[in-house]
C-alpha cells in the first residue's frame, strides 16, 4: 500500500516506468513537457494537496475523473477506494488513454475503470482535437474544437448507474 500523501521523491530504479509512492506510471515519448510527466519522471507526486483532498473524501462513493492523460492520479486514487467503489476514468485522446491503460495495469488494481471517450452532457461525436497540426499528441491538452477529429462523447449519469453514490467529479483541464 502507498505510504503518505506527501510530495516526497521516490528513487526512481526502473526508466521505463518511472514511480512515486503510490505507483508506477507509463509516460508515453512525446509529452514529457506537460506537468503530469514533469512530476512522476523524478518520481514526486503531481498535485498533492489535490490528492490528499480526493483522497480523503472518496468515503464509501465512487470517483468520477474526467480528463487523466497518463493516469498520474489513478494510482493513488485506486488504493483509497473503500472495498466494492469503483474510480470511473474518461479519456479521450488515444494516446493518453493508452499510457492511462497502462498506468492502471502497472498499479494492479481491480477498482478503476476506463473508458476512451470524453464525458459530456450529450451522447455521440464530439469535435475533439487530439492531434496538433504534425499529428503528434497534445498530451494533456486536447480540447473541444471546430476543427476535424471526432472523438466518443458519453453521459456520467449513462456510465456510472445512477444506484452509485458518487461522491467525487473531477474534471481535468
Amino acid at each position: 500500500m502507498p505510504g503518505a500523501d506527501g510530495a516526497r521523491a521516490v528513487k526512481n530504479t526502473d526508466e521505463s516506468h518511472p514511480a512515486n509512492e503510490f505507483g508506477r506510471y507509463c509516460v508515453r515519448s512525446g509529452p514529457e513537457a506537460h506537468p503530469a510527466a514533469l512530476s512522476v519522471i523524478p518520481g514526486l507526486v503531481r498535485e498533492p494537496e489535490t490528492l490528499r483532498f480526493m483522497r480523503a473524501r472518496a468515503g464509501d462513493g465512487d470517483i468520477i475523473h474526467a480528463g487523466a492523460f497518463l493516469g498520474d492520479f489513478l494510482p493513488a486514487l485506486s488504493f483509497a477506494m473503500a472495498q466494492g467503489r469503483r474510480v470511473r476514468v474518461f479519456e479521450p485522446n488515444p494516446g493518453s488513454f493508452d499510457a492511462a491503460r497502462r498506468t492502471v495495469a502497472l498499479t494492479g488494481r481491480g477498482n478503476v475503470t476506463l473508458t476512451n471517450a470524453a464525458l459530456s452532457n450529450r451522447e455521440g461525436p464530439l469535435l475533439f482535437r487530439t492531434r496538433d497540426g504534425e499529428g503528434q499528441s497534445p498530451g494533456g491538452l486536447s480540447r473541444v474544437t471546430e476543427d476535424p477529429g471526432e472523438v466518443q462523447a458519453v453521459m456520467p449519469d449513462v456510465v456510472a448507474p445512477l444506484s452509485r453514490r458518487v461522491t467525487i467529479l473531477r474534471f481535468d483541464g
